[in-house]
């Protein structure tokens, strides 16, 4: 089973993670007194000058080693953000950016007792309060804790971070565990309304090694604006994808070099045997890699980019969803100069049939050059046919239904009426697995009115669905890259809901609904947050103890809480806002029977 990175861009996960990390982030020890001036003793007589020695060479000094000598840059155009890291270390951008100098720290932070850590968290300026980086980051540092006895120990101090106006300051504190840390934290703002939050910490244990390095980190970073990614592909316009998983013949070693590295967009900005790029285990022999996607389509376009010795790319499959590799592509290798990195671009008639994958052969055996390392394979293809008709076998849904099954792996279609200028509220969610769902609503035609992958494994998708036209539209439910389990897609009918209601919440308050949830019924529960508002979602029992929570969404994007208790009760459903910041919201909320 794939899943996707499950770290929110918020507050919030900084602080879980920093402090996770806290078996490791440091300080500096407390400055002893000067001790007090002692009598000074009286002159005795100066001795006669004894024959002066000759002086010895003064040695050179040595010159201090630069940290950033070795580092390469990663962009996140999503995001709007560029920096530099040392090469080795790995770099996860998903919804927020974090670096480390260990690839485990990604993943379990709390098995770390040393090494640095990079985040970054960009946003516009109503997502972080201040006027100035200055009191901006004050007022970061003061709502979020890193530790219980932190402090800062130096800063907020105003200056500049490539020529833009920024702040930075010094926090120390104690992890859970005893282990002290520092972290260095920077409040960095843009001439377009554009923010970060950029955070290094470190345990004491490797303050001297890792400080300077994350302060040069910090001093590259760049703040730009952001490109937008559209959820929609209307009329059945394409999607671009970049790789989440790959398999290779071979690879030079992991994380540097693996095959992992030709997932994700581009982070390899110039030609070289550089880390951050996918190279096979020998340079002299054909080998073969492939990357998969989360969306399959119907393929227009694949771009290779090469970063080490092109094109010694000889052979271009493509891979349908039962696994065969469809020919899409020969050639034979030949070296190139320009550009570098080099883009090969494929573009093909639409295929057919579904793409889920990309297989690339190179052939290292003829040219003598060694390794063609590729950084990243980019997949170019449109969700439904782009005007083909919809499969006749999709299942009626209608409002106020829901169907509940085993989700086949080439997914599985509805159909049902809406009307226009009124919102259809559809939920997908698995049950009690950790099945990761897409959600894609077409036109008769199979052209693309709404597509959704917003939540991670095991959690819902939400599609309010508002079309221009009274119809038939289809609903295409499938598992991120082919999964299978149970699932249950709804429409939820607001005539009948359980709640149906504008809501608000203050700020550092909370909206309280109580259920009466009988043992076995799924309560689903949609919250719709104003554009500004970032909504959190929890239920509680009687006793006042969290049994479920989410929080998937940005500022203005929908929540859908599915909760299923172990026992019949009173089930109190909470509203607040993300990093206690209020705002306005809809409340739609009903209970299924799945079984």
């Amino acid at each position: 089973m794939l899943t996707k990175f499950s770290y929110r861009p918020l507050f919030a996960v900084l602080v879980l993670v920093l402090a996770a990390l806290a078996c490791g982030v440091g300080g500096g020890e407390e400055a002893t007194a000067t001790p007090a001036a002692t009598n000074t003793p009286a002159a005795t007589n100066t001795p006669a000058a004894t024959n002066t020695p000759q002086p010895t060479d003064t040695p050179e000094p040595t010159a201090t080693p630069d940290v950033a000598a070795d580092f390469t840059t990663f962009t996140s155009e999503e995001n709007g953000i560029t920096f530099s890291y040392p090469q080795g270390w790995v770099v996860d951008d998903a919804f927020f950016i974090m670096a480390a100098s260990d690839p485990a720290l990604l993943g379990d932070p709390d098995t770390i007792q040393e090494g640095g850590i990079f985040l970054v968290v960009a946003g516009d300026s109503n997502e972080f309060t201040g006027a100035d980086p200055v009191e901006a980051l004050n007022e970061a540092i003061a709502d979020f804790e890193l530790s219980e006895d932190q402090a800062v120990t130096s800063g907020p101090t105003a200056t500049q971070i490539q020529g833009q106006d920024a702040a930075i300051a010094t926090i120390s504190g104690t992890g859970d565990d005893g282990t002290p840390f520092v972290a260095i934290v920077a409040m960095i703002f843009n001439d377009g309304g554009r923010r970060a939050l950029v955070i290094g910490a470190t345990p004491t244990a490797t303050e001297e090694e890792f400080r300077p390095i994350l302060e040069a980190m910090i001093n590259t970073v760049e703040v730009g604006q952001p490109t937008v990614v559209a959820e929609a592909t209307p009329s059945g316009a394409p999607i671009r994808q970049w790789g989440i998983s790959t398999l290779a013949s071979s690879e030079y070693s992991n994380p540097s070099w693996s095959a992992l590295q030709a997932t994700g967009a581009p982070d390899t900005t110039e030609c070289g045997d550089i880390v951050t790029a996918w190279a096979s285990s020998s340079g002299d022999t054909v080998e073969w890699l492939e990357v998969y996607y989360a969306t399959p389509v119907y393929a227009t376009e694949v771009t290779i980019y090469e970063t080490y010795n092109p094109d010694q790319v000889t052979n271009v499959e493509l891979i349908d969803l039962d696994g065969n590799l469809v020919p899409l592509y020969t050639q034979d290798p030949q070296p190139v100069s320009e550009p570098c990195p080099y883009p090969l671009i494929i573009e093909i008639e639409q295929t057919d049939f579904l793409v889920q994958g990309v297989r690339i052969t190179v052939d290292q055996s003829v040219l003598g050059l060694g390794w063609n390392e590729i950084d990243a394979v980019e997949l170019v293809g449109v969700t439904s046919g782009g005007g083909g008709q919809v499969n006749g076998e999709a299942i009626p849904l209608a409002v106020g239904e829901f169907y509940a099954g085993t989700l086949p792996a080439d997914g599985q279609q509805f159909v049902f009426s809406a009307v226009a200028g009124v919102t259809t509220t559809l939920v997908v969610a698995t049950t009690g697995t950790d099945l990761d769902l897409t959600l894609d609503i077409t036109d008769s035609s199979g052209n693309s009115l709404f597509y959704t992958d917003q939540g991670f494994s095991g959690e819902a998708e939400v599609a309010l669905f508002n079309p221009t036209a009274d119809g038939e539209y289809y609903a295409q439910v499938a598992g991120f890259a082919l999964a299978t389990g149970p699932y249950f897609i709804a429409i939820i009918d607001p005539a009948t809901a359980l709640v149906n209601e504008l809501g608000n919440v203050s700020t550092d308050q909370f909206a309280s609904y109580t259920f009466s949830v009988p043992a076995g019924e799924t309560l689903l529960v949609v919250v719709d947050p104003s554009a500004e508002f970032d909504a959190v979602v929890a239920a509680n029992d009687a006793s006042g103890a969290e049994v479920a929570n989410v929080d998937d969404g940005l500022s203005g994007e929908p929540e859908v809480l599915v909760f299923t208790p172990d026992a019949a009760g009173d089930y109190e459903v909470r509203i607040s806002g993300f990093f206690g910041l209020g705002g306005n919201f809809t409340i739609l909320a009903t209970s299924l029977v799945l079984e």
